[in-house]
């Protein structure tokens, strides 16, 4: 009974060592795929926050605009 428990045990061993290798190799094909299409997304959202930044520079560098009114105050 004992030496079963123990044959049993080595067994599970075994298998879960096997599982986990399973899973450390070498990624898929739709595995790397997957990545490319995050790396791509990752890359375009970049550009588009870049971008948005640069514009709201400008705006800075450029000054408040003369059709906007910066005070309550009626133009007299």
């Amino acid at each position: 009974m004992k030496y079963k428990k123990l044959f049993l045990g080595l067994i599970a061993t075994i298998i879960v060592c096997g599982i986990a290798k399973a899973q450390g190799t070498r990624p898929g094909k739709e595995t790397r795929e997957l990545i490319t299409e995050i790396k791509k997304v990752i890359h375009k959202e970049s550009l588009v926050k870049e971008r948005i930044r640069q514009q709201e520079l400008d705006q800075e560098l450029a000054g408040p605009s003369i059709t906007k009114r910066t005070c309550n105050s009626p133009i007299s």
